[in-house]
């Protein structure tokens, strides 16, 4: 098994003699869940960010976001699709020089739980705004709650960061989206509070974060312990738009990783004041979908897309059109018209794309002769990877 000393700290290794062992460490280290910050009042600016505690191997952080959505006399208000777990458009987490290797929506980072889960449902979850009815005027408390995958599984501790060091520095950033993404509306805006209910502020934002302690080798004096911190685990999130084509392409990032799920979706948001309960451009909407590389090697090939569709029922589940199942039942499952190419799911060292091996990777995707997107349409694509 690997071993090492003096390795440096922005490869996210000790500087001290090190044993790579995910089975040892697992039996022999201590696992920590702790709130690292106190609730933070979001100020009106969009977004806030909070530094974590240099401690231990941190694998895994827990969002709260948490406040009102204020609708105002005379407005009809209906949640899109981006609602409750969206409203932060952009989450990013940073450190060990290495910036922005998580950078993704909050509705990813749930699509990402549910693929993770296995038919996830969040019952804790209370979004205030029903996507089943029109809000008239009032204030609707929300709790919202999604995780940052730091790690790739909890399992292994793959992917992990190494905490322990003056030389790193861990920041997550929560970007709260504009309220016309988050909902339609007739007439006015409605506002989103922080618990307080405090005008012209942002939810209010309060994290958990899950790290596991640094044993030692036994017979092995002052040799640490390690599960696999070789790689990194990302998510990022790239878009393209999809304006009058019929036949988009979607270039993929490549660098040294592996890609272990491919999740994507159509956004065809329309704007405020259009109608109400925007969703992905559904299933149905599609003529076929395809991963290609190279010239023309294409080893994924949907047509029609349900099958894709129907894969992913057979892995996570389908929710209902919308996606959330909000009132009575539970949120759960992947909406229609989100898809998951999952190399992880059946056989991850048969089924991995090795993004070195190739050239020219592309989602194309061919929607139907009848679907006329909009201006701001746009295919959301988010590679899964883990990276040197």
């Amino acid at each position: 098994m690997p071993t090492g000393t003096g390795a440096v700290n922005q490869k996210n290794l000790p500087a001290v003699p090190f044993e790579i062992n995910p089975a040892l460490w697992a039996s022999l280290t201590q696992k920590q869940v702790f709130n690292p910050t106190t609730v933070a009042q979001a100020p009106a600016a969009n977004f806030v960010t909070s530094t974590l505690q240099q401690v231990g191997i941190v694998s895994r952080i827990r969002v709260l976001a948490q406040g009102s959505v204020v609708v105002a006399a005379a407005t009809q208000t209906t949640p899109t699709y981006r609602w409750p777990y969206g409203m932060h458009y952009n989450v990013q987490l940073s450190g060990n020089q290495m910036n922005n290797f998580i950078s993704v929506s909050g509705t990813d980072l749930y699509n990402r739980q549910v693929a993770q889960y296995r038919a996830f449902v969040d019952n804790v979850t209370a979004p205030g705004l029903s996507s089943t009815g029109t809000a008239v005027a009032g204030t609707y408390p929300f709790s919202v709650v999604y995780e940052i995958p730091v790690a790739m599984d909890m399992t292994s501790g793959i992917g992990s960061l190494y905490a322990q060091t003056e030389a790193t520095n861990l920041t997550v950033t929560w970007t709260t989206d504009a309220i016309a993404n988050l909902f339609t509306f007739t007439t006015g805006n409605p506002t989103l509070t922080n618990t307080a209910g405090t005008a012209g502020t942002n939810p209010s934002i309060a994290l958990e974060e899950t790290i596991f302690s640094l044993p030692y080798v036994p017979g092995k004096q002052g040799v640490l312990c390690i599960p696999d911190l070789t790689v990194l685990h990302g998510m990022i999130r790239n878009t393209n738009p999809v304006a009058s084509s019929n036949l988009v392409t979607t270039f993929l990032y490549r660098n040294n990783a592996n890609m272990e799920r491919f999740f994507w979706y159509t956004d065809n948001n329309p704007g405020a004041g259009a109608a109400a309960n925007v969703i992905p451009v559904a299933t149905s909407n599609y003529a076929n979908a395809s991963l290609l590389y190279g010239a023309n090697e294409t080893p994924y090939a949907y047509n029609p897309l349900s099958f894709l569709k129907y894969q992913n029922n057979v892995d996570y589940r389908l929710s209902n059109a919308t996606g959330r199942q909000i009132g009575s039942s539970a949120i759960g499952g992947l909406a229609d018209g989100m898809f998951c190419l999952d190399f992880a799911a059946e056989n991850p060292q048969r089924d991995q794309v090795i993004l070195e091996g190739v050239t020219n990777l592309r989602l194309v995707t061919q929607y139907a002769s009848t679907f006329t997107p909009n201006a701001s349409a746009q295919v959301v694509a988010v590679q899964e990877t883990l990276f040197a």
